[in-house]
Parts: structure tokens; C-alpha cells; sequence
């Protein structure tokens, strides 16, 4: 999966919650067994608007 990151924040944590959100997704929505998710950062991005606290990703699909 490649992604665009804010690079405000700190860029592995950012790679991390989306690989968790993946893999949760996978099982609990998919019923599939995935065991690897494979992230590459391969832009950053500004956002436009300020992030709300409720916000469950920093950063979104690009594929």
C-alpha cells in the first residue's frame, strides 16, 4: 500500500495505525487471514484543515 503522510507528525506511527487499521479491516470486515501489510510513504502532504481529534487516520489511500 503507498500512502501520503502529513509530515507534521512523526512518519512511522502514521505507517503503523494504517497497517493496524488494515489488518483489523481484513479480519473483521474481509474474514481474511492477512498476517503482512506492507506500507510505503511515498509523498507528504499539508492538510488543509487541521485534523480533529476524532480523526482515526493521518493518512489515506492512494491506490
Amino acid at each position: 500500500m503507498t500512502l501520503t503522510a502529513d509530515p507534521s507528525h512523526p512518519l512511522l506511527p502514521q505507517a503503523d495505525q494504517v497497517r493496524q487499521a488494515v489488518l483489523h479491516n481484513a479480519q473483521h470486515t474481509l474474514g481474511l487471514a492477512v498476517t503482512t501489510v506492507d506500507i510505503t510513504i511515498d509523498d507528504l502532504h499539508t492538510p488543509k484543515t487541521p485534523p480533529s481529534p476524532d480523526r482515526d487516520a493521518l493518512c489515506h489511500d492512494r491506490t
